[in-house]
């Protein structure tokens, strides 16, 4: 495009939306003004204390109060108590005094509505007092709730502070602290906030004026948010914090040993030290790592080690994006922590080929599948080292091949078959559960494969590795349905059960037999555990809980983005899915959910599972909302149509709002971290 030609489309874009510009610049400033007010007592701020993470929790009501008194820190301003709701919806109000033991001075007192409170989060509270070491403090906590709807509060056990005591309803309990810490100025904590910040600024900033001032494709607007976004958040979400990452971590190194011609299970022990990681808590040291060693120089140990996993017990395919970047970075002589970062870099970029090449090829839903490809949770997974990218990147090109081949009205191109075909091939492997995306190519029209005979047979190859990987799991369960309805060979049915093979050794799970012979009881369970945690699983398939499950979003954002994503799902589309297409993919959603719950159910729901209160009984365990995420594309298809459509001008309007509630989950994960 000629200098002349881009001066004149950024004149005429500037025209469209200078009255939008005009009113997202305001809101952006007010937006970051009152988003940095609100977090100012933590952003920067290093976190001292009680770091234990073997803990309990206390209830506080009106029958049960908790007071703690402990040494100060000095120079801390800040204080941090860690909180649960017991996620249940509670009542009444909780009252937090923070005193000087000694003169009785109240540094601090605040009463909060129990509704406000986030389970699992440290809540700060900022002392008009700087103490010192010779204080000490007593913390009373309070509440007005009834039994059994007052929110919790942490304690170790074990004692983090020297010479510190712990009270339940004035009764010392031994060998244990209240959860709390105190946050202390940091300078270099301090600028990394200020950087992210800063970059999250600009970064929002500039792909508003892209979409306003350029009106580029879709498929370049949703890459680059990709990259912008992304790269935000594997800043913020520290090495090891998402879900088994350093278990991934070490197969993409024999993955790399692997691409680098080397001994595939040892490498040098300096890509093997993981302090200042935590697993599955995103904890403020992996900040500190960062800024310190980022760009330190390599200084091998010379020492081999063996890693523990071996990549050709698994598919290890789906690490090459992240295998990649491993390699690149020791082939350049990087450090450790450098290495991680650039596995993770290559891992986004993989996801936002797959996004870019999805949303081009789709031939409707394309604002769709972008805002979707940008929520937290996907991004969060596309910036770690996880196979996860690798199943959502394929996915997502699965699912845009389907809609293309739909509403195409030419016969399928060889090539596209072929790279349909090499997608499935792909997949299934990966998940066995989301092979099920492949029997969608037999909805696709016959006319599109030339005649009945050819969408029967290519629609059939496109199935098989999916139909290989399901009967590898199925056989046995099948074999063990069969025998049970003969009613022969029932007392060797036991040795079938996915626990005696192998896959969970170590857990007494409940078994495929137990499923047949109790067919009541499972379906009791099943109800159960959808009735209570399917809240749970939606909202975490999108953004509710970052980090290993353990950062939990304000709901109010999580509200915002489930906003975000049914007006853009209401956009108006050049094309519609008809009702019957919409009710397959409502079965197959609710198909893959179900298989989901079962495979969990029998490799990972201990038999001896203690009845839990709230629930009324048992539940299947270890299920998350990131596991459902696959799903989202399917399932927000349903919800286009011509009758209730938003214009099309309003998707600017929806991703603008977006843009501006991710940085809210932006600032509320880097303040929550520097706490944790």
């Amino acid at each position: 495009m000629s200098t002349l030609n881009l001066k004149n489309r950024l004149k005429k874009n500037f025209a469209e939306n200078k009255i939008l510009l005009s009113i997202f610049l305001v809101l952006w400033i007010i937006l970051i003004f009152i988003t940095l007010s609100s977090y100012r007592s933590t952003l920067g701020k290093q976190s001292i204390g009680n770091d234990s993470y073997n803990r309990s929790v206390v209830e506080v009501n009106r029958d049960t109060t908790v007071e703690a008194v402990i040494p100060a820190q000095q120079d801390a301003k800040n204080v941090s108590i860690l909180f649960a709701t017991y996620a249940r919806t509670n009542e009444g109000n909780i009252t937090i005094q923070i005193s000087n033991d000694t003169t009785e001075e109240i540094y601090v007192s605040e009463t909060i509505p129990v509704g406000r409170i986030i389970d699992n989060d440290f809540r700060t509270f900022s002392l008009n007092y700087v103490l010192s070491d010779y204080d000490q403090i007593r913390v009373s906590i309070y509440s007005d709730s009834p039994v059994d709807r007052g929110v919790g509060v942490y304690y170790s056990n074990g004692s983090a502070f020297e010479g510190s005591l712990f009270y339940v309803d004035g009764e010392q309990i031994e060998d244990a602290d209240l959860c709390l810490k105190y946050l202390v100025h940091s300078e270099e904590l301090k600028g990394f906030a200020f950087g992210v910040i800063l970059y999250a600024a600009v970064g929002i900033s500039l792909l508003a004026l892209l979409l306003l001032l350029f009106d580029p494709s879709k498929e370049l607007l949703f890459s680059c948010s990709i990259l912008v976004l992304g790269l935000l958040l594997m800043i913020i979400i520290v090495p090891a914090s998402p879900p088994d990452e350093l278990s991934h971590y070490e197969v993409a190194l024999q993955v790399s040993n692997m691409l680098m011609s080397k001994e595939q299970k040892s490498i040098d022990s300096i890509y093997l030290k993981y302090g200042y990681m935590y697993g599955h808590y995103n904890i403020s040291a992996g900040y500190v790592r960062f800024i310190r060693e980022i760009f330190k120089p390599l200084k091998l140990t010379g020492k081999m080690q063996k890693l523990s996993r071996d990549a050709l017990d698994v598919y290890w395919i789906q690490y090459l994006p992240n295998a990649i970047g491993l390699s690149l970075g020791r082939i350049l002589k990087l450090n450790m922590i450098t290495c991680f970062y650039l596995g993770r870099i290559t891992s986004l970029l993989f996801y936002a080929l797959c996004i870019y090449f999805a949303i081009k090829l789709t031939p409707t839903l394309k604002s769709l599948f972008g805002i979707i490809s940008i929520m937290p949770m996907f991004l969060q997974t596309a910036a770690s080292i996880s196979y996860d990218t690798f199943i959502l990147g394929l996915s997502f090109l699965s699912a845009a091949f389907f809609l293309r081949w739909y509403f195409s009205e030419k016969e399928i191109p060889w090539k596209e078959y072929i790279t349909v075909f090499v997608i499935c091939f792909l997949l299934a492997p990966a998940k066995v559960v989301y092979g099920f995306f492949a029997f969608l190519f037999f909805l696709v029209p016959k006319d599109r494969y030339g005649s009945t005979k050819k969408k029967i047979l290519g629609a059939l190859l496109l199935c098989l590795p999916a139909i290989y990987q399901l009967y590898g799991i199925m056989a046995g369960p099948l074999q063990m349905l069969f025998k049970s309805i003969l009613r022969t060979d029932t007392e060797n049915l036991i040795s079938l059960d996915l626990k005696n093979i192998g896959i969970y050794p170590n857990k007494e799970a409940y078994s495929f037999s137990y499923m047949i012979h109790h067919p009541l009881e499972t379906l009791l369970i099943f109800a159960r555990t959808i009735r209570y945690r399917i809240k749970y699983w939606f909202y975490g398939s999108f953004c509710r809980a970052l980090s290993g499950d353990s950062l939990i979003v304000p709901i109010g954002i999580v509200h915002a983005v489930l906003a975000v994503l049914i007006a853009m799902s209401f956009t108006s589309q050049p094309k519609t899915l008809p009702l019957l297409l919409k009710a397959v993919l409502i079965l197959m959603c609710t198909v893959i959910g179900l298989y989901v719950i079962i495979g969990m159910f029998v490799s990972w729901t201990e038999s001896s599972q203690t009845i839990v209160e709230d629930y009324g009984g048992i539940i299947v365990e270890g299920i998350q909302g990131r596991y459902f995420s696959p799903l989202l594309p399917y399932f927000f298809s349903v919800f286009p149509n011509k009758k209730l459509a938003l214009p099309q001008r309003s998707e600017k309007y929806v991703f603008l709002a977006y843009l501006m509630v991710f940085f809210e989950i932006v600032i509320y994960v880097l303040s929550y971290t520097f706490v944790n």
